[in-house]
């Protein structure tokens, strides 16, 4: 039987400067073996098989926590256009 890994998701605000906008990127965490493990994303299934690629671990395995969590940091200037 396959050990299930459960990530937890926090969304990341963004500036995508290719489309001059906000954007929500994402990290994806969890503790396995006592060591922290992560991996990021533009997209939450990039963040998944970015994770999973770098810890080689299937897909099938892991599973999300929700609701997901919001980073928290300090509000940034918004670039002049």
């Amino acid at each position: 039987m396959k050990t299930a890994i459960t990530l937890n998701v926090r969304t990341v605000p963004a500036w995508d400067y290719a489309q001059m906008e906000m954007h929500t990127a994402y990290t994806v965490s969890a503790v396995v073996d006592n060591d922290f493990t992560y991996a990021p994303g533009w997209t939450l299934k990039d963040a998944i098989e970015n994770y999973s690629s770098i810890y080689s671990c299937n897909k099938e395995v892991i599973k999300i926590n929700r609701p997901f969590k919001r980073q928290v940091i300090k509000p940034f200037p918004i670039p002049p256009l």
